[in-house]
């Protein structure tokens, strides 16, 4: 086992997605998106960098407890990651539904969502670049409710962290708090391995009835 790292991201230096907060308030590709709800989302993003607590905690654990799972097999160790865009999010939330700006809190969540992506997405690189300075694979990040995964195993990543990583905590119905985090694992290895989730959707058992079927909205 790794030592754990514990990161901090300034959230002026986090790249949140217009294009992923449109998808993730409905808009799929080539809707068109009214100069007010542009404006509300370019308004709502600005002051969402002043009030974003973006962290992390990942360690890179050797895979042998993770060996009666299938999908782990053909891996030598496992980096595990548990990310948030922080609670706040949801405080705000609460309070534009409290000032009766329910599309100003809709547009909020959106960012929180992809806040929490931005931050796996940049802990997923350093993964990656851990892994090829030692000569190494690493396959795409996946997670538990995901790709055939089963939910109950967030306890099995929250297992290998003291107290609760990046200051998340795992409810007894396998959810997150805050409601705005992301768990994953990325296997790593000396020779490729197997995807758990090649392009995703191929691998999903919800693909038929997903309404983001090929959409990088999935978390899988």
């Amino acid at each position: 086992m790794r030592g754990l790292k514990e990161l901090e991201f300034d959230p002026q230096q986090l790249v949140l997605s217009r294009r992923e907060v449109y998808r993730y308030l409905g808009y799929k590709h080539g809707r068109q998106v009214s100069s007010r709800t542009r404006r509300m989302v370019e308004e709502q993003l600005d002051m969402a960098r002043e009030w974003l607590a973006p962290r992390a905690a990942y360690r890179v654990v050797a895979a042998d407890p993770f060996a009666s799972r299938e999908n782990f097999t053909d891996a030598r160790e496992v980096a595990l990651t548990v990310c948030t865009a922080g609670e706040t999010v949801e405080e705000k939330v609460s309070e534009l539904f409290r000032r009766g700006d329910a599309a100003a809190a809709l547009v909020v969540d959106a960012i929180g969502s992809v806040a929490a992506e931005a931050v796996a997405d940049t802990v997923n690189e350093e993964i990656d670049r851990l892994a090829r300075d030692q000569g190494w694979y690493t396959t795409r990040r996946f997670s538990p409710g995901y790709s055939n995964w089963p939910v109950e195993d967030q306890q099995l990543i929250f297992r290998h962290f003291p107290g609760e990583p990046a200051g998340v905590r795992l409810t007894s119905g396998y959810m997150m708090l805050p409601r705005k985090s992301v768990s994953f694992a990325v296997k790593m290895g000396p020779l490729p391995m197997a995807e758990i989730n090649p392009g995703r959707c191929p691998a999903c058992s919800r693909r038929d009835r997903c309404a983001y079927r090929d959409d990088r909205l999935c978390a899988g």
